[in-house]
């Protein structure tokens, strides 16, 4: 079966955004459970090095499908300031990509500024319970890819801690942790 035109164009984004990457990890669900739902996730890793000390993790499959009550499709991003050992990277690419997943079960969407409240465990994140997704994090940052009519989000995944999604808003936990001085990249 050949790849989704939509994520044939992502996957030449993030090539010319951030490289080929270092790690592929792929996910191939049981049959799902009508056609709405991504039938296969890909975990890209880009791993921190000289030139950078993040390392970069990003699904592609989630864009294969529209989300309910969204116009937008989406993808994650989640960048964690570390070296990661194997074991642990394939942590972090599980959650992501059951995270993808989430809103095709629970028929909703992710979009910027979302919270989400206790998506289990976050790998690497131990004192952080729930998360939110950031748009670009600089003005000539990258957060948006066009196919066709169909925009796709791409979603910084934030992890936060219990007190931080206490707040309110997404901008509110943020506003705290800047406060505090907190690398919201670095494991905590």
């Amino acid at each position: 079966m050949s790849a989704d035109p939509v994520l044939k164009k992502l996957y030449r984004e993030y090539i010319e955004h951030f490289g080929e990457p270092d790690d592929a990890i792929v996910f191939d669900a049981p049959p799902p459970p009508d056609d709405s739902f991504p039938n296969r996730m890909d975990i890209f890793i880009w791993r921190s090095n000289v030139d950078c000390d993040v390392t970069t993790f990003a699904t592609i499959g989630m864009a294969s499908r529209p989300m309910h009550g969204a116009e937008h499709r989406a993808e994650l991003h989640f960048g964690i300031r570390d070296s990661l050992l194997p074991a642990h990277a394939k942590k972090v690419a599980a959650f992501m990509a059951n995270l993808a997943l989430y809103p095709f079960f629970h028929r909703t969407y992710f979009d910027w500024w979302h919270r989400l409240r206790q998506p289990g465990n976050i790998p690497m994140f131990p004192s952080c319970s729930s998360l939110f997704f950031h748009p670009r994090f600089v003005t000539d940052g990258w957060d948006t890819v066009t196919f066709e009519d169909t925009e796709i989000k791409l979603l910084n995944v934030i992890p936060v801690t219990q007190a931080e999604y206490d707040t309110g808003s997404a901008q509110k936990a943020l506003d705290i942790i800047a406060d505090k001085k907190v690398d919201f990249l670095q494991p905590r």
